[in-house]
């Protein structure tokens, strides 16, 4: 499906609903997530505002070559007979990284959500909308040039055209989706087999500057920059929590009921068969235990805790919200930062709310201010329900955006920047 866009975000961060307008989440969700892909051509170079450039490349290296962990690709086309080249940036040389370049090979910016605090900001929006582990790779092909060959991803991908021309070839798809790392799942499903002709293409788009394009996990593509414009594109590796993740989980917590569940199978299954016998009665039992100690409740509090135990803060320019907590008040907009998912704990002892490996408590009669503060992306101070009185509404507030979680929406003259909620 195609679809033209005209209004742009450029000039503030991008979120979920920026990054797939007009198409709404609704819409995305019921039509196209999981089930086929979306191509978007906007008309509007300026919808992903500076987000990434050409002239950030050499801006990303310098303030990411200190840490050893950030790696570059350099990926020569398909059939050159040369493999993908993994550098560190440390170890990276710019007038090497220029002749490559030059020379027809792709280069790979890898996980720049880590480092870009714009990417950081749009991939905490995305994280927080699929509930996802989300990683941002830059493309930067040259003109007249392929990187990767035909081939399927085991994540979903957005792909978001920052800069230049690329054509893109979508393919039929004939295997069930698969899951990283599970790959004896593939061949349960349809035994090894060996390569076979090239899949029959079902769509071809080309993507300029502010297009966007999703590709379901397992649908085989290319793409390739036209012999008259180089490319610069993002590509956001979307990877949600599946079931199996899910009852894996589950298992887990059950085992802590349900010990047994966490021993180890019988020695010798492999190579003896009376073991295997043994095997397959126990296995009946485990089931069973698990089928008595599941909880659902359990478990989604174990997957949402998991997620948060890693601090996770959006570089938004939060040092400017600490100088002005006076200035919040009953009649302050605030909204929770860009990936923030806050969990709330209720009970007759206190309440508390966690979040990015904080935690911020009180009394019982606080559980419902921050249950309103869970489940609303922005609020109005005065509107925090409960039995807390004016004075200590502000006071949670502020305790909040002190601690990360919340922004007040105060611009320079002190005043409100909402005029609605």
């Amino acid at each position: 499906m195609s679809v033209v866009q005209e209004t742009s975000p450029a000039g503030r961060g991008l979120c979920f609903e920026d990054v797939i307008a007009p198409v709404s989440a609704e819409e995305f969700f019921a039509g196209y997530w999981e089930r086929r892909h979306l191509i978007l051509h906007r008309d509007d170079p300026a919808h992903y505002g500076p987000l990434f450039s050409f002239a950030d490349v050499d801006r990303w290296i310098a303030a990411s070559q200190g840490n050893p962990a950030e790696l570059l690709l350099v990926v020569p086309p398909p059939g050159s007979g040369r493999k993908t080249e993994r550098k560190r940036l440390r170890d990276v040389n710019l007038g090497q990284l220029y002749a490559a370049f030059h020379a027809g090979n792709t280069l790979v910016l890898e996980d720049i959500q880590k480092s870009w605090p714009p990417v950081a900001q749009l991939a905490a929006s995305l994280a927080e909308a699929f509930s996802a582990r989300v990683n941002v790779n830059l493309y930067m092909t040259p003109a007249n040039a392929q990187g990767a060959p035909l081939h399927p991803d085991v994540q979903d991908v957005f792909v978001l055209q920052m800069d230049g021309v690329k054509d893109w070839y979508l393919y039929e798809q004939r295997e069930e989706i698969c899951l990283e790392g599970l790959t004896y799942l593939k061949e349960l499903r349809t035994g090894i087999k060996p390569q076979r002709e090239e899949p029959p293409l079902i769509d071809r788009t080309t993507l300029r500057q502010g297009d966007f394009l999703y590709i379901p996990r397992g649908l085989p593509h290319k793409a390739v920059a036209p012999v008259d414009s180089p490319s610069l594109h993002l590509t956001v590796c979307i990877t949600p929590v599946s079931w199996v993740d899910f009852l894996k989980a589950a298992v887990e917590v059950a085992s802590i009921d349900q010990p047994e569940l966490a021993r180890a199978v019988s020695p010798g299954f492999v190579n003896r068969p009376e073991s295997r016998e043994e095997l397959a009665a126990q296995f009946a039992d485990m089931l069973g235990r698990f089928a008595e100690a599941a909880s659902y409740e359990r478990t989604l509090h174990t997957i949402v805790r998991s997620r948060l135990q890693t601090p996770h803060y959006p570089a938004d320019g939060h040092f400017a919200q600490l100088v002005r907590l006076g200035e919040i008040g009953l009649d302050t907009l605030v909204r929770r930062r860009a990936g923030m998912t806050p969990i709330v704990e209720s009970g007759e002892s206190g309440a508390v709310i966690r979040f990015a490996g904080s935690v911020v408590g009180g009394p019982a009669a606080m559980g419902p201010a921050l249950g309103h503060i869970r489940d609303h992306e922005h609020f109005r101070v005065r509107d925090l329900p409960g039995l807390l009185d004016d004075a200590s509404k502000a006071v949670l507030v502020r305790r909040l955006v002190r601690e990360g979680l919340l922004r007040a929406e105060i611009d320079d003259t002190g005043e409100d920047t909402a005029s609605q909620d």
